[in-house]
């Protein structure tokens, strides 16, 4: 059956299925995100306070190894003056495993593209896509109008 001889009802029901289909795609991410969120919630929040109090136990270790190499080359005389009046130590440090401010900025502005991507489909395929068949109805029904009985354009 080609498209000019749908009737309204047809289109009508393809309509109902794809915003049926798009409800579903809104709404189903919504609600696992809401059971993970309840059942895995706080174990969750319990792993990153022990990650987070890593994090200090280890930040807290390397500023005292930091000072103690400070205060050994400053007692030493190990250390430089700049020109602009700063002394610099040589210290070694480990860094404690967590990013930088900078290094997550930087994994946000890479995923922004992508993410614009997702949005746009998740939000717009579904009524383009129902727009687009709809006005290719109009269109077809107007050409079939217009057509004599053998196909010839009148």
């Amino acid at each position: 059956m080609t498209l000019s001889r749908w009737t309204p009802r047809r289109l009508a029901i393809i309509w109902l299925a794809g915003i049926a289909l798009q409800v579903v795609i809104l709404v189903v991410p919504a609600i696992v995100a809401m059971n993970l969120t309840r059942t895995m919630g706080p174990r969750f929040r319990r792993e990153v306070a022990a990650q987070d109090a890593h994090y200090t136990v280890a930040e807290r270790a390397d500023s005292i190894s930091r000072a103690k190499q400070v205060s050994d080359a400053r007692a030493t005389g190990n250390f430089q003056l700049r020109a602009d009046g700063q002394t610099v130590y040589a210290v070694v440090g480990i860094p404690s495993g967590r990013p930088s401010q900078r290094s997550i900025d930087e994994i946000r502005a890479s995923m922004q593209p992508l993410l614009g991507v997702i949005l746009g489909l998740e939000f717009g395929a579904i009524p383009l896509a129902l727009i687009a068949l709809s006005l290719a109805w109009l269109v077809a029904r107007k050409r079939d109008d217009g057509a004599a009985p053998d196909g010839r354009l009148a």
